[in-house]
């Protein structure tokens, strides 16, 4: 039984010596893994080193090439500044040399350009200096009277400048209007023409009328002999095609309007050979147009069909109330038809005493028999 158990028991303990053997070769392994790891790391580091030290002597390298430049680009620039002093002394010279000869600053002399010859320059210079000499001084009060003159000269020329570009932009605004104008006038004209040869035909049972344009040349302008612009030189002779702009400019050209009336019966047109009831005939009709192509909020007629006959006045009344859904009319008249037309009459009567007295009438407020109702 000791045996048994003393085999049993070596054998167990050589399973685990196994075990622990193959853990520890395990481990070997592992540990021999890490250790190639880490040498190939470490060769990887001291190839990285080498390759670092040798940029940083290639940059140390170049370093010392750029301060080889910079020490010559130091030494430019301090030969720059001295030939810089230099120049700027003779500059100053040269300045005040230019201020003592000509009595100018050297900022206000100008360079063309072009070449010149200095031989030649000195000798005009010379005869240049004879003639200041033989001329005399300046006086200051010349050349402070020319600069407020060309100051002057310069806003004027400025404020040109600008009228014309307004005169310009006016013009275009005029021209524009114009146009507007026009063609509304036509329109309107056209519309009042219709009506007023219409209203004609009613007011004298027939007949045509219309309404005809008529071209008036008028003188816009006048040029005055006192004109203010003769004081900046405009007396001086111009050009012609400045003379001719003038003229057209001055002239322009008007639309009139002459009336044209045939009543039934008659042959005439012209408005001056109607009797005077036909003419005023002939006014109601126009005026009748313009009112229904317009109608304005209310009118007033005084007496205007004071030489009306009967029938013409009923004519008159007629269009009257068909034009009163649109205005309102208020009417000076002694006519009974025209009366008849109206919705309230109003009266002055003068009572015993001398005063006047203002008398009020609805026409629905009247009977058959004229008395009012109460």
């Amino acid at each position: 039984m000791d045996r048994s158990a003393s085999k049993v028991e070596g054998k167990d303990r050589i399973e685990s010596l196994g075990k622990k053997q193959e853990e520890l070769t395990g481990k070997i392994s592992k540990c021999k893994s890490e250790i190639e790891k880490t040498e190939k790391n470490i060769e990887e580091e001291i190839e990285k080193d080498k390759q670092t030290r040798e940029k940083f002597f290639q940059l140390e390298r170049e370093l010392y090439e750029k301060q080889k430049d910079l020490d010559k680009f130091k030494d430019n620039f301090n030969e720059a500044k001295i030939k810089l002093a230099k120049v700027e002394v003779r500059e100053e010279d040269l300045a005040n040399e230019i201020k003592s000869e000509l009595k100018l600053e050297a900022k206000d002399l100008k360079y063309d350009g072009q070449p010149c010859d200095r031989n030649s320059l000195e000798g005009e210079i010379s005869k240049l200096k004879v003639q200041m000499e033989q001329i005399g001084g300046i006086d200051p009060l010349i050349v402070e009277e020319y600069e407020e003159v060309n100051k002057r000269h310069e806003f004027l020329s400025q404020e040109s400048k600008d009228l014309e570009k307004a005169i310009g932009s006016l013009n275009e605004v005029i021209k524009e209007m114009d146009q507007k104008i026009s063609k509304t006038f036509n329109q309107a004209f056209e519309k009042i023409n219709k009506e007023f040869t219409n209203y004609f035909r009613i007011i004298f049972g027939g007949g045509n009328a219309h309404l005809v344009k008529a071209k008036i040349q008028k003188r816009r302008l006048k040029k005055e002999a006192d004109d203010p612009s003769t004081e900046l030189g405009a007396g001086e002779n111009k050009d012609e095609d400045d003379d001719k702009s003038l003229d057209e400019a001055r002239d322009k050209e008007e639309i009139g309007i002459d009336i044209s009336a045939c009543p039934p019966g008659k042959k005439i047109t012209n408005l001056t050979m109607l009797s005077g009831g036909e003419r005023s005939l002939t006014s109601i009709a126009l005026l009748f147009a313009i009112i229904s192509y317009n109608p304005p909020p209310f009118a007033v007629l005084d007496e205007v069909e004071a030489a009306l006959d009967e029938a013409n006045s009923r004519r008159f009344g007629r269009i009257l109330q068909e034009l009163s859904h649109n205005t309102q009319f208020v009417i000076i008249t002694h006519n009974r038809e025209t009366m008849r037309q109206a919705s309230l009459l109003y009266g002055v009567t003068m009572g015993e005493d001398g005063i006047s007295k203002l008398l009020s009438v609805h026409l629905d407020q009247i009977g058959q028999e004229g008395g009012i109702k109460k």
